[in-house]
């Protein structure tokens, strides 16, 4: 019959002991999701500066064939290419690059905004895998408590004697 207390003490600790490493496994799932989620976003950051610098080249085009054909209706129409028509030219020049450059910046905000949480999602699971080593412990710190107690509370043992109840004295 002495044997049951015992029992009841080491399947505490074993509980105490399944508990901690669930806690530490929840807590390593929540970081590697978090990872992967950092490492969407920054797969998205690039995509954002690609995009942006697609979108970018496209507009260039658009914007030289818009000029070219200004040129083409200035000679057609028998316009010299100074004056105005200069000014014009030059002032769609002008406006086709600040749309360009408004492009590809906008393109960098995005990406930014990606690696930004990018960063905070690494943040995070680094986070999880302290709150997991955190819980692990104090789960075992608990149930270990909790298994003295319970010795120490069994008949013919006194924590702290260092013998017990066996009438002994300590050396």
């Amino acid at each position: 019959m002495m044997a049951l207390p015992f029992i009841a003490v080491g399947l505490s600790v074993l509980g105490s002991i399944s508990s901690a490493n669930a806690q530490k496994q929840q807590a390593e799932a929540s970081a590697q999701a978090s990872i992967y989620n950092a490492q969407i976003a920054q797969r998205d950051a690039v995509v954002a500066r690609q995009q942006a610098t697609a979108d970018a080249a496209l507009h260039a085009r658009d914007a030289q064939r818009r000029i070219s054909s200004m040129v083409a209706g200035f000679g057609a129409s028998g316009t010299e290419l100074s004056g105005s028509a200069l000014d014009v030219l030059a002032d769609s020049a002008t406006q086709a690059e600040q749309d360009n450059q408004t492009i590809k910046y906008k393109g960098e905000l995005r990406a930014m905004g990606y690696e930004s949480t990018a960063a905070l999602d690494y943040y995070a699971a680094d986070n999880a895998r302290i709150r997991g080593k955190q819980a692990y412990t104090s789960a075992l710190f608990s149930g270990f408590g909790q298994a003295i107690g319970k010795v120490g509370g069994l008949p013919g043992f006194s924590i702290g004697s260092g013998l017990g109840a066996s009438g002994g004295t300590a050396p």
